[in-house]
């Protein structure tokens, strides 16, 4: 029976190596067929852009003619989109990542073929002239990591479909005029670190699914048209390094869960409508650096814990409606380089706590009046 039995195992033998080699056909394609595909997808985009045909836009970006040859490495290099400017490609000669920053590029993504690329990790295309809106075929890039848009004149919407792009790590959308409402979808990106949407055109509120970006370390929603309260869930981004929301028009008071936010160094809400007072939970913050919450409607007294701040130099808390004395537990903040309380209520004497702060550069006290008057 052995020699059957070694009969029948080499016979199994013989298709092992062709099954292999049609499962590798199946899983990666023919690099000269994949990079084809996607380098004819690039040449498409080129040729919807405002002067394709301009030297200084693209050069690179030409298929070179095919010559006969055996040598598939040569035809795959011919159809290659690998060596062009801007482009990066994997050992499979596949797309991963595009990086057209300050190109000189004019147009619309409506043209760019967004399934051609499943291997896509980056997509840069700061600093341009790009118009239009956010295509929502841009989920079809499922494996993309980093992507920045900055600095062009896109429009529109932020598409519902970019909560499909599940491994973003970097979204930069910021310095162009996006409108409508933070897509409540973008709390599926589980894996966001960056998110700068800054200097745009957003309306609507902050949506509570932000709470569930837990790995969020940056977020930049400055300047545009957000309105509503900052949500409580704002506090479980225990990453969080940098919070601007400045010059927008969000009301309501800071909610105290602001300070679970311990990784955070810089807050900045100044620029809005927040009323109530400062949570006495901001003395959590032992990272934070900056805190600026001028030109709001805050009342209330600053708080005592604010001397719990070790790490801050700068507190600007002027343009508001303080009241009550200021603090002789500011006096604990040794790096404090600029303090600005101007334009409130502030009643009493300075504390002689002040003189403690060694590292004091600048301080703002006019048009506190009851304090200014307290010196004489």
């Amino acid at each position: 029976m052995a020699p059957l039995l070694n009969i029948s195992i080499s016979s199994n033998l013989q298709f092992f190596p062709a099954f292999i080699l049609i499962l590798i056909l199946i899983l990666f394609p023919c690099p000269s067929a994949a990079t084809t595909s996607e380098a004819e997808a690039l040449l498409k985009w080129k040729n919807s852009l405002h002067n394709p045909t301009n030297h200084s836009l693209l050069p690179s970006w030409n298929l070179l003619p095919s010559y006969n040859s055996t040598s598939s490495s040569t035809n795959s290099s011919h159809s290659s989109c690998c060596q062009w400017i801007g482009i990066v490609c994997n050992e499979f000669w596949s797309v991963t990542e595009i990086n057209l920053t300050s190109s000189n590029l004019k147009g619309t993504l409506q043209y760019f073929n967004f399934s051609s690329f499943p291997n896509l990790l980056s997509f840069v295309l700061n600093g341009n002239s790009l118009y239009g809106s956010i295509p929502s075929q841009i989920s079809n890039l499922t494996r993309l990591t980093h992507l920045d848009l900055g600095w062009n004149q896109l429009s529109g919407n932020i598409p519902f479909e970019i909560g499909m792009l599940v491994c973003l790590e970097v979204f930069w959308a910021h310095n162009n005029n996006l409108s409508g409402a933070i897509p409540v979808s973008i709390g599926n990106l589980s894996s966001l670190t960056f998110l700068a949407l800054e200097e745009n055109k957003i309306f609507g509120t902050i949506p509570e699914e932000v709470g569930e970006l837990h790995s969020l370390m940056v977020l930049y929603l400055y300047d545009n048209n957000l309105s509503g309260t900052i949500p409580s869930s704002i506090g479980n981004l225990s990453k969080l390094s940098y919070l601007a929301l400045q010059e927008n028009k969000i009301s309501g008071s800071i909610p105290k869960e602001v300070g679970q936010l311990s990784s955070l160094m810089v807050l900045y809400l100044y620029g809005n409508y927040l009323s109530g007072s400062i949570p006495s939970s901001i003395g959590n913050l032992s990272k934070l650096s900056n805190l600026a919450l001028s030109t709001n409607n805050i009342t209330g007294s600053i708080p005592k814990e604010v001397g719990q701040l070790h790490s801050l130099m700068v507190l600007y808390l002027y343009d508001n409606n303080l009241s009550g004395p200021i603090p002789s537990s500011i006096g604990n903040l040794s790096k404090l380089s600029n303090l600005a309380l101007s334009t409130n209520n502030i009643t009493g004497s300075i504390p002689k706590e002040v003189g403690q702060l060694s590292s004091l550069k600048e301080l703002y006290l006019h048009k506190t009046i009851s304090v200014v008057q307290s010196l004489h």
